[in-house]
Order: C-alpha cells, then structure tokens, then sequence
C-alpha cells in the first residue's frame, strides 16, 4: 500500500483591506511617526541647550592691527600687508621683510579667561621693528670690539609671535649666556653677548636659507641657531586651503542655520574641529613621510645642508632648534616619528640640534600655548627653549678647539 499523501497546511486569508486604503499607507505613517519622534527630540535638545546656555567652546581667532601711524586691521590670517619687498636685490626670492619701523599688535580673545599675564586690558602685545626690518632694537651691523653674536635665524617661531620682545628666545638666550658670574666659554675679550633676531613670520626653510647668506651672515654672528617648527618644510610656508577653510569655521562665527540653532552650531563646530584636527595632522605627516609633500621634505634637507656649509665656510657653529607642535604632545602626539626623522637626518648631517618636545612635554601643550587659538609657544616656552640651546652652546663651545 503506498503511503498516503501530505495535505497542504491550511492557509489563511489576508487581512482585509480598510475601504478605501492604498498599498504602502501603514509604511508612511510609520515613516511620519518616525520623523515627528525626531523632531521632537531635536527640539527637546535644543531647548535644552539653550536654557542651560551651551554654545561651543569657539573663541574669536586673533585680530591683527597696525597701530602707526593709525590703527589699521590686518587680516589675521596673514600679515602679508605687515611686510615689503626687500630692498636687497640678493633678497628677492623671498616674499618679503618687515616694514622698517613698524610698530603692530596682535589681539586675542580673552572672554573665556585665556589670557597670558602679559596682554593689555584688551588682550592685546605690541610688536615693534627696528630700521633694519628687524623685530628689537636697532643694532650696528658691524659687531662691536668685545662683542660674541648669535644669528637667531627662522620663522614666526622666532620672531615670536604674540609675546613680547624681552620673553621671547632669542633674548632670553642673550640674557642667560650674560648673566652667569663665571666666564662663559666665548674667548677672550669678550665683554657682552648679542643675540641679533633674524626671524620672519611665515618663512620656510629654503627663505631661512636665503636670509642666513644675503643679511645675517652681515651681522658676523659667532654661532647661528635656526629655530625649525615642523612647516618649515613647506613650500609656500602656510597651510593649503583645505585646512585653512577648516580654521575658519573652527574659529569664525557661526553661520546659516548654524547662527540660528545651538544644537546644530554645536554639531557643526564639532565636525569642523575633527577636521581641522585631521588635515592638520595630515599636512605635517604628508610632508615628511610620503604624499604629495614628501619632495618638500627632500628640498629642506637640501637647505638645511646648505645652511650647515654656509657657516662651515665661516667657521661657524650651526645648531637647530625644533619646535614641536603644540596641539597635543601626550602619548598620543601624531609627530613623533617625524621628529625622529628629523634627528637621524641632521646627526647623518653632522648637524647639532635640540628638540623641545620633551621638555614641552613635561608642562603640557596647554601650558605653553600664547591662546587656544594661537599655538605659537608662549613665555614659559620661549623660557624653556632659551635655557635648552644656552646649556648646548656652552657644551658645545666648550668642546670646541680654539
């Protein structure tokens, strides 16, 4: 006998269609459940941000103003206007020196309380030119009997940008070497120590270069230090347009939406300041180790190898002083193996350098930056970097045959 068959299961009738209902109804009305649930929580949060006052931790980035003969703004995110063509043919490659005697100031936002005791009432320090388009006094270009000189040659770094001039390295250095009781290791006859300020904001190394030939070498310095940040190594010295967008959003007031909700200026600054973080990071990286910057890297070693034979024709010691970025320089600092980098190319170089990262790290990037919005080193870091390259060139003098 065959066995029997399996009857198919029971089914059961669809459920019948409301009259007058289309396909797809109960779908929509999920969908506009969904999104009057989310604006109502969009709301709920920005009601809350708005009664408990949350805003972004945005300050206003520094202002920039020529003070003489009238006060004149500058745009603050470049102070091309603050500088004129050489008036040394030798120097036309470069984009530019100092007006001579020029007096400007640069203004920072102090509302949130990020204020170095050294601003105004307005949160503001002056920088002054000398004849010689020079940031400090006048000085004579032919070095007086009894004179040992340094050359402080390098970018805004050096220059030294939002601080004043007797905190920043190079006259804190001039300071510490004059200030020991016992004869410091210069030579004989030596009566007073110069440290002649050759920094120009902005400047990469191949300008650097172009400046330690054609105007420091005139000044018959003893010894050159070159105060390195890490754009030094790019060829137009600024950031790309990019990140420069990014740090405009970042530090620029809110707009569209952004300026008439919290919640999404909140959400908006948040994303911009990722960003910027990143392409940042990205840049410095890209410029060392690969990417469309690396020849970059390959043309500053070319300068900095130069600069070295410049002051080996001289006679000159020649050190480098690099200045870590200061945005983060815990475990997690993104540079690291640039800075390692950058030492076994200058000791393959025979180059002296110091490097400030550890000592910086030590104190925090906080600590040494002039403002949030400016991470040029402070007084604390100008300190501590004057004391770092006193303590090399006096080990370094000392080894020295005479």
């Amino acid at each position: 006998m065959s066995p029997p068959s399996a009857s198919p299961p029971p089914t059961r009738p669809p459920p019948a269609r409301p009259p007058g209902a289309r396909p797809g109804a109960s779908r929509i009305a999920r969908l506009g459940l969904a999104l009057a649930a989310t604006l109502v929580s969009l709301g709920l949060a920005e009601g809350i941000f708005r009664l408990a006052g949350v805003t972004p931790p945005r300050l206003h980035p520094r202002k920039v103003f020529l003070i003489e003969p009238e006060r004149l703004a500058v745009d603050e995110w470049g102070i091309d206007r603050l500088r004129v063509p050489s008036a040394d043919r030798r120097l036309g490659a470069l984009r530019g020196e100092y007006i001579p005697g020029i007096r400007f100031e640069f203004c920072y936002d102090v509302s949130r309380g990020d204020r170095r005791p050294y601003f105004d009432e307005r949160g503001c320090v002056v920088m002054e030119v000398n004849s010689d388009n020079l940031r400090g006094p006048d000085r004579t270009i032919r070095k007086p009997p009894g004179t040992w000189r340094v050359a402080a040659v390098g970018d805004s770094f050096t220059f030294g940008e939002g601080v004043p001039w007797r905190h920043i390295w190079p006259t804190r250095l001039a300071e510490n070497l004059s200030s020991r009781p016992d004869r410091p290791p210069f030579g004989d006859g030596v009566e007073r120590i110069e440290v002649v300020n050759l920094g120009v904001s902005g400047f990469n190394a191949k300008e650097v270069l172009v400046y330690l030939r054609h105007k420091a070498l005139r000044y018959d310095p003893d010894v050159v230090v070159y105060g390195f940040f890490l754009n030094d190594v790019f060829e137009g010295g600024q950031m790309d347009a990019d990140t420069l967008a990014a740090y405009r959003t970042v530090y620029s007031p809110p707009t569209g939406l952004a300026a008439a909700s919290r919640l999404v200026d909140w959400v908006t600054f948040a994303r911009a300041r990722r960003r910027m973080d990143r392409l940042t990071e990205e840049m410095y990286l890209d410029s060392f180790a690969g990417g469309a910057r690396s020849q970059e890297w390959l043309d500053t070693q070319d300068n900095l190898t130069a600069m070295r034979d410049v002051c080996a024709e001289r006679g000159l010691p020649f050190v480098v002083l690099i200045f870590p970025v200061l945005s983060s320089l815990d475990d997690g600092y993104p540079f690291g193996d640039v800075h390692a980098e950058l030492h076994a190319f200058l000791d393959g170089a025979g180059i002296a350098w110091v490097d400030m990262l550890e000592p910086f790290r030590e104190r925090g990037a906080e600590a040494l930056r002039v403002h949030a919005t400016d991470l040029h080193p402070n007084e604390i870091a100008h300190d501590l970097a004057a004391s770092a390259v006193e303590r090399h060139l006096r080990t370094l003098l000392e080894a020295t045959p005479r």
